[in-house]
């Protein structure tokens, strides 16, 4: 068993860190936006894979609108 030196483990956690920074400001733009959190990454995760890329920017918090 390999045990991780504390380089590994520090880009680990700032990782760990930064994705729980992404959730807690999508949350907080999808309020400031009146939509419900969950509803909108949710609709926007079933959309995406369908959404022509030059139209991504209607799938911003700013510009989105639930379907």
């Amino acid at each position: 068993m390999m045990v991780a030196t504390s380089a590994v483990a520090e880009r680990k956690t700032a990782g760990q860190r930064a994705e729980r920074a992404t959730k807690r400001r999508q949350a907080s733009m999808a309020e400031h936006h009146s939509h419900a959190p969950a509803a909108s990454v949710a609709d926007i995760i079933s959309r995406i894979a369908d959404h022509p890329a030059r139209r991504v920017a209607e799938l911003l918090p700013w510009t989105y609108r639930p379907a």
